[in-house]
């Protein structure tokens, strides 16, 4: 196992170790480099700032910061 995935390991069983834990689901999109400049706008700041504005953080539901692991990974169209 490299590193990257060794620490991810870790961090998970710390967070079980220390009880309750809440593992939060993101993904976020990029536009290729290679696209045209529309997409690239389009893509990379209208959708992620309605992505970002359209849900509610996890301190709205009551989850102590502590308690979160965020995970996710990037799409890029």
């Amino acid at each position: 196992m490299n590193s990257e995935v060794r620490s991810e390991l870790q961090e998970l069983t710390e967070a079980r170790e220390t009880g309750m834990s809440f593992i939060m689901g993101r993904s976020c999109m990029r536009a290729k480099s290679g696209s045209s400049l529309i997409k690239r706008i389009a893509i990379n700041f209208i959708y992620e700032f309605l992505m970002r504005n359209s849900r509610c953080p996890a301190y709205a539901a009551n989850v102590p910061h502590v308690s979160t692991l965020e995970v996710g990974m990037v799409c890029q169209v």
